[in-house]
């Protein structure tokens, strides 16, 4: 059972279902995603995605290895494209959206804050505020990036309709996206003393 990750309670009333089922949905056929990408971008959505970023960014018992998922990587990648290509047909293609990622225990350097930087794997962020904050929490750092959307040629692609966590409203960039700080910095104080340092940032694409 491939929803077998997901809350039973979930609303969209899809717990249980196939692979099929995300294989055929509307989303997915209009992108003309084949079964390896919706495996794949599915797969992502888990706490599979340690296993496939990690590789990328050379971390750990990874660096200076080949891949061990390289056409885990190819297939979710192209069903990114995919899937952004056919959002400007959408009703919300050309409307303004600002993205959430949280973050632990990062601590940006100047040198990012003058001049960005990019992501080596492929970046998960969230249509939901309250998302990101839940991904930073319990962490000495938390850092919020504030995604500044002008339409769907700066988006990721949402990845709700196939995910085993659709309530994370997840919108996936491809790797290699670079983030450019605008200059705008904020910090959230919430409950018990806690803060939240929130970057604006704007996508660009390799």
């Amino acid at each position: 059972q491939m929803d077998r990750f997901a809350n039973p309670a979930d609303e969209d009333g899809r717990s249980g279902e196939g692979l099929s089922y995300f294989v055929n949905h509307p989303r997915a056929r209009k992108a003309k995603l084949l079964v390896e990408h919706v495996l794949c971008l599915r797969l992502y959505t888990t706490a599979a995605f340690k296993s496939l970023n990690d590789p990328l960014r050379g971390r750990g018992a990874y660096a200076d290895k080949p891949h061990p998922f390289p056409v885990t990587i190819m297939y979710l990648t192209d069903g990114i494209k995919r899937l952004r290509a056919v959002s400007a047909d959408e009703a919300d293609g050309a409307i303004q959206y600002d993205l959430w990622r949280g973050m632990r225990n990062v601590e940006l350097p100047q040198a990012f804050r003058e001049r960005g930087g990019t992501e080596l794997a492929p970046m998960s962020t969230s249509f939901d505020i309250k998302v990101a904050l839940a991904y930073s929490d319990r962490a000495e750092m938390r850092l919020i990036f504030k995604i500044v959307t002008y339409g769907f040629i700066d988006r990721g692609a949402d990845l709700t309709f196939l995910s085993a966590f659709p309530h994370e409203a997840e919108v996936l960039y491809p790797p290699l996206t670079y983030l450019l700080p605008t200059g705008r910095e904020d910090h959230l104080a919430v409950a018990n003393g806690v803060d939240y340092t929130i970057i604006e940032v704007e996508p660009r694409f390799a």
